[in-house]
């Protein structure tokens, strides 16, 4: 064992700092907790030596003041250190507190994280005035003397709290002596609380911008998020260096609220979704983008910079408000339910996890799409233009995987729906479970769209609202979807979107609709005899309405369909013979399920394998029974 992991007090840092499991998707917000750190080290410090040479005395603290500035040796950078490190500690606490309140770190399970923090903010507001009061010049006394003077509007009491405050009948010796006591106290105060901080958010670890547990994709603290946390230090660094050595006084006069609106309006063009027009700068490859790094760091001409500038697709001004709930630029966020454990198998690292955990792969996803006929028909707003240019750029798009293709059409017949909007916009939606997230980014990234998870249910939602995804979806599906309800959405999607509508074609057993709608409503599992597991087990469990669908399946691949009480009246379709499982394997082969569920459909032949040669019990001992425990490992996985 590492002496890191077996000391007693490294053990602790190594858990803390070391080893400590940080999901993979937290972004640059989730620095602002190691620059407040580093904040305080600096205030601290600052502030020891300075006490050094500080007199509380009312008649002598200006002097103090003055006399570290300009006697004492580098006195002045000690000063400006800690005054500008002052400004930057609160403008840093509050993006941590911005960030928090926007990805809800206020919530269950991280109640008292949220707490200790805000008794962290309140010691730091009150350091902070007493500090002020410290210098003890004009603004000081009369800073001293109005916000005491607030507590005078607690009744009764009020009066007699300033006073004890005071320590006399107005802001004097007393008064300066006390406040720089526990201004000099106060901060180790705060220390401990960040110890108390970092406790409570070692509980459940670090949250995630995609706000659900982080459970399923986490790397060690070091060295990735160590060498994260230098970026924005050596930043932090140089722009707090840029204003203790140029500008010193800035953030302590009238220029602070003149810079804090100008840094305001920056973030605000930065943020603002712009209604009219987007600009998208894009690098060509890799290779030109070394040279621009090159170009920056060496300062030579800047002729390399190859840059493609590209018009996005401009909003529609009569259906504004529908492009706000429906831009192409889309962002997902989602609700947390788990709880985090601090627990990390080293399997589960970033290095490791080949994309296989996508709901922590990506903290946010940006889609953006051009579409120059749109751009072009809303300044002209030519809406019989519209129409003859739609219906021939719809007629281009053909789509050459036509597996593909029926596969999506079934997926959506067992758990899409297609939905019109207001008359006006369509859309398309498929819900499935939280394991087929990646089914679902494969769909995303071929017609864009959203992935979210659904509230209050642990389904992931994929919901496509854009114009041009929804025509590619369309002429994919057209003439696969075969569901009565949806043909009839289908056929209205069709109408509001100029396509003509094709009727569905006859299923063959080379037609990947089966697998599609399989993947959606099927299951696989064992076929118990009591507490023996017999054989697998392949089922499809509809409603009354979409008894139908299932017919499909008892045609092509046999099998039987009954009633079950069991689960609320739902139809079944089943297969849970040797012979119909074999049919329904080698069609897998040829018709490759994309879901988790797929797995074990592929494990079939393997267990029948098994299954035959145990037919005769085989001792525990044996190879064979060891080979049939870890086959049963690995489906119970899958």
């Amino acid at each position: 064992m590492a002496f890191r992991k077996s000391n007693v007090y490294l053990s602790l840092v190594n858990s803390y700092v070391i080893d400590s499991p940080q999901p993979s998707s937290i972004n640059y917000w989730w620095n602002m907790g190691s620059l407040l750190g580093l904040c305080l080290v600096i205030q601290i410090v600052t502030g020891i030596f300075m006490a050094m040479h500080y007199s509380s005395n009312i008649e002598l603290a200006f002097s103090s003041v003055e006399h570290i500035m300009r006697d004492v040796h580098n006195g002045y950078i000690l000063r400006y250190l800690h005054a500008n490190g002052a400004s930057f500690f609160f403008m840093v606490m509050f993006m941590h507190m911005a960030k928090g309140l926007y990805y809800g770190s206020y919530r269950s399970p991280r109640v008292t994280l949220w707490n200790v923090g805000v008794i962290i903010f309140i010691l730091t507001i009150a350091t902070a005035f007493l500090g002020y009061c410290c210098v003890y010049g004009q603004m000081s006394h009369w800073g001293a003397t109005v916000i005491t003077n607030l507590f005078s509007a607690i009744p009764f009491v009020g009066n007699d709290i300033v006073s004890w405050l005071w320590g006399g009948f107005s802001v004097s010796n007393p008064t300066i002596q006390r406040f720089f006591a526990l201004h000099y106290l106060v901060p180790f105060i705060i220390a401990a609380m960040v110890i108390m901080h970092l406790m409570a958010l070692h509980i459940h670890g670090s949250s995630n911008p995609l706000g659900i547990t982080g459970n399923l994709d986490r790397i060690p603290m070091h060295s990735y998020f160590i060498f994260k946390d230098l970026v924005t230090v050596f930043l932090f660094m140089l722009i707090l260096a840029l204003f203790v050595f140029y500008s010193p006084n800035t953030l302590g006069q009238n220029m602070a609220l003149l810079l804090i609106t100008y840094v305001i309006n920056i973030l605000c063009a930065v943020c603002w979704k712009s209604l009219f027009i987007k600009y998208q700068w894009k690098i060509y490859n890799k290779t030109t983008y070394y040279f621009i790094i090159q170009n920056i760091l060496n300062t030579k001409q800047l002729n390399n910079f190859v840059l493609k500038f590209n018009w996005t697709k401009q909003y529609n001004k009569m259906n504004i408000v529908s492009d706000l709930f429906n831009p192409n630029r889309v962002k997902y966020y989602y609700k947390e339910d788990n709880q985090q454990v601090t627990n990390m198998n080293s399997s589960n690292t970033h290095l490791t996890s080949n994309k296989k955990n996508l709901l922590v792969d990506t903290s946010e996803t940006t889609r953006t799409t051009e579409n120059k006929f749109n751009y072009l028909l809303n300044i002209f707003n030519m809406k019989k233009m519209n129409q003859i240019i739609t219906k021939r750029h719809y007629s281009i798009y053909k789509d050459s995987n036509i597996r593909f293709n029926q596969w999506l059409a079934g997926l959506i017949d067992g758990d899409g729906y297609f939905c019109i909007t207001k008359n006006k916009y369509a859309s398309c939606e498929i819900t499935v479970e939280l394991k087929d997230e990646m089914m679902l980014r494969q769909i995303q990234d071929k017609f864009g769209g959203s992935v979210k998870l659904r509230s209050g249910v642990k389904a992931i939602r994929y919901r496509l609202k854009n114009k041009e995804g929804m025509i590619k979806l369309i002429n994919a599906v057209n003439g696969n979807i075969r569901n009565s309800k949806r043909l009839v959405q289908f056929n209205k999607v069709c109408i509001l979107l100029n396509i003509d509508f094709k009727e569905p074609i006859k299923l063959t057993k080379d037609n990947a609709w089966f697998m599609g709608f399989f993947d959606a409503d099927g299951t696989i599992n064992y076929y118990y005899s009591g507490k023996l597991k017999i054989r697998p087990q392949l089922t499809i469990s509809v409603t009354n309405k979409y008894l139908h669908d299932v017919e499909y399946y008892r045609e092509v691949f046999g099998g039987n369909i009954y009633f079950d009480k069991a689960k609320n009246g739902y139809f079944k379709w089943s297969i849970n013979n040797k012979e119909l499982h074999n049919i329904f394997y080698t069609y897998n082969k040829s018709c490759p399920s994309k879901s988790n569920k797929g797995k074990r459909l592929f494990l079939i032949d393997k267990f029948y394998y098994l299954y035959d040669l145990l037919a005769f019990k085989a001792p525990h001992n044996t190879a064979l029974y060891k080979a049939w425990l870890k086959f049963n490992e690995k489906w119970n996985n899958n």
